[in-house]
């Protein structure tokens, strides 16, 4: 869980140039310019993309991550650190809808964005996609660590 939270900011952070350019050193911009290439090229070779398919999925897979990283977002202000011990029953409740929430809002964004790439890639490679993800995330985590690029 704290990799897939470590990665959504990162790709929050990676998608934002401008911040990149105003709070980031140059060897440091230039780690996360060497990640997002990498990320770029996983998805790419993973998925076996042509140029006309990346340059339509790419926008739409990166709409798709940000808005799904402001719902956990949210959900970690609100709730982290996490200690069901120590809720009361009201407090576990609105946890547990709170946690509802945040899943059906994810189930909505696959939904919705499934749907929009399927209409660029095809439904094979959106199912490739749903597949290898979680794969391709693991890498770009164990890039992210080797760079020394830490988490915020």
């Amino acid at each position: 869980m704290r990799q897939l939270a470590f990665l959504f900011v990162l790709t929050l952070f990676l998608g934002s140039s401008v911040h990149a350019q105003t709070r980031v050193s140059q060897k440091e911009k230039a780690k996360y310019d060497e990640l997002n290439d990498f990320q770029k090229d996983l998805y790419k070779k993973e998925l076996r993309l042509n140029e006309e398919e990346w340059s339509k999925f790419w926008p739409l897979y990166k709409e798709y991550q940000l808005r799904l990283s402001k719902s956990k977002k949210r959900f970690r202000k609100t709730w982290f650190p996490i200690d069901i011990n120590s809720y009361s029953e009201k407090k576990a409740t609105k946890y547990l809808n709170d946690v509802i929430s945040l899943q059906q809002t994810e189930l909505d964004l696959f939904a919705k964005y499934s749907k929009e790439i399927s209409a660029v890639i095809g439904t094979k490679k959106t199912l490739i996609l749903r597949e290898k993800r979680p794969l391709i995330e693991k890498q770009i985590v164990t890039k992210a660590t080797a760079l020394g690029i830490k988490k915020k």
